[in-house]
């Protein structure tokens, strides 16, 4: 549970300031990695594993978009 919430409050925090790379694409895999972060903390807080792993797979999707459009 503790992970996610660090993941969503990064998530948060790509969405301030000098981080902001642009206000389209960024701010929409940034916007979902908060969200499926705190899928993943209330489905862990839930002792829920089908939930769990469902937000995982969310968030890693929004994490893989995002690298995959900004590391290159």
């Amino acid at each position: 549970r503790g992970q996610a919430v660090a993941l969503a409050e990064a998530g948060n925090l790509l969405m301030l300031g000098s981080r902001v790379r642009d206000r389209g694409a960024w701010m929409k895999v940034s916007r979902a990695q908060v969200d499926a972060a705190e899928a993943a903390a209330n489905a862990a807080a839930a002792r829920n594993a089908e939930r769990l792993s469902m937000a995982a797979d969310a968030l890693y999707e929004t994490c893989a978009a995002c690298h995959k459009a900004y590391l290159k």
